[in-house]
């Protein structure tokens, strides 16, 4: 998509690009009201001034946000800086400012784009298979992808025209209604949504395997290793 940036959009060394992001920061233990940051960071950086120049877009106090809100003046402003660009200091080249890639949790990444979450029917970000469900001892049924082919992938402009056909009640292909980031010219809402390497894998697969190879209720097990931690 960087590579496309520059050969379809121009994009100059002159120009910025941004990873954005936004999420739930719980305030009080008895309430669940959350403070929700709207932020970016600025790819052109290298990776040691990235993270220490975080820029901070908005913020919402309250309960979960209605993101078709929240998001418009975002929006707006990310509109105008992909077309119009801005003067910095006394330059006369505009610098324009692409909002590349959306980087969020599984939940923030469904109320952003206003689809159904992982474990909802249609809940790959990435696919149009449905899921497969399975019954749990306790709790909902999970719902997971196994391996499958032919893949049917979701794009851009399918995603805007289930959302122009779905309505509360009936989600079309996993898609409950427009969504306000459609609006933002370049960003993909599907190619431009990245998986959350953190919550996935470090405190998805590998926390559930490290849990079976330490954990005492698998010791009888052949992959049990808690007796030979040291």
């Amino acid at each position: 998509m960087y590579k496309e940036l520059i050969t379809e959009h121009g994009l100059s060394s002159n120009d910025m690009s941004l990873t954005w992001n936004t999420d739930g920061i719980p305030v009080f233990k008895s309430s669940d009201y959350a403070i929700w940051p709207l932020q970016a960071s600025i790819n052109e950086l290298p990776p040691h001034l990235r993270h220490k120049n975080i820029l901070l877009l908005g913020l919402w106090f309250g309960k979960k946000p209605n993101m078709n809100v929240f998001l418009v003046p975002f929006v707006e402003e990310c509109s105008r800086l992909e077309t119009c660009g801005f003067l910095f200091g006394n330059e006369i080249q505009p610098r324009k400012v692409f909002a590349l890639l959306l980087s969020a949790d599984s939940p923030a990444r469904a109320i952003v784009r206003n689809v159904k979450q992982f474990n909802g029917q249609f809940g790959c970000d990435w696919c149009e298979f449905e899921g497969v469900t399975v019954a749990t001892a306790r709790g909902p049924p999970i719902r997971y992808y196994p391996p499958r082919a032919p893949v049917e992938m979701r794009s851009s402009k399918k995603q805007a025209a289930y959302a122009l056909q779905a309505t509360t009640d009936n989600p079309v292909k996993g898609v409950k209604g427009m969504t306000v980031v459609d609006l933002i010219p370049f960003f993909d809402t599907v190619r431009g949504t990245v998986a959350d390497y953190m919550h996935s894998v470090c405190q998805g697969v590998m926390r559930h395997m490290a849990y079976m190879w330490f954990d005492s209720k698998y010791h009888g097990e052949i992959f049990y290793i808690g007796t030979k931690a040291n």
